[in-house]
């Protein structure tokens, strides 16, 4: 648990404030999260069976997300392989192949967004959906245990997600 903690602390958290920050439906913030009680946490996972994202430019800023997340994807493979869990090992796989599809089309057209392709390509379009919408549920999930089997370090992540989703925020 601790090493799941502290990878989703640092080296992912860009990417899932990128994530919920994408997010129209459900609009889900990483303060309404921290404040959830454990039925709220449920509900929300429950409403994003169907996310919708607010625009392809918000989801290209979270698939660029995944792309710079590559070692922690990677490393989650790695111990995947060693302790046998096959799941996680295949659901790193998916994530991997996907990230290198990202990469394998930016270094061809490096000025386009990656989401404008996939639009126009109904196989490509699942597998950014599924990815992105697999990372806000599984968020969420973890959000659940850690509320109800280490609500400190629940209030410890959260507390640090809300802070750096605040310096995200634009200018006003």
């Amino acid at each position: 648990m601790f090493i799941k903690s502290h990878m989703f602390r640092t080296d992912m958290r860009g990417l899932f404030i990128a994530n919920f920050r994408g997010l129209k439906k459900p609009a889900i913030t990483m303060h309404q999260i921290k404040e959830a009680s454990l039925e709220d946490l449920r509900t929300m996972r429950r409403e994003a069976e169907a996310i919708e994202y607010r625009s392809p430019e918000a989801m290209e800023e979270i698939i660029r997300e995944y792309v710079k997340a590559q070692p922690v994807w990677t490393s989650f493979m790695e111990r995947a392989i060693t302790y046998n869990f096959e799941n996680i090992f295949l659901d790193m796989i998916y994530i991997l192949h996907f990230i290198n599809d990202v990469k394998a089309f930016k270094e061809r057209y490096p000025d386009r967004l990656f989401i404008h392709e996939a639009e126009r390509n109904e196989r490509l379009m699942t597998k950014v959906r599924k990815v992105l919408n697999d990372g806000v549920q599984k968020f969420l999930d973890y959000a659940v245990e850690l509320k109800e089997k280490q609500p400190r370090v629940f209030v410890d992540l959260m507390t640090d997600y809300e802070i750096s989703d605040r310096m995200h925020l634009p200018r006003s």
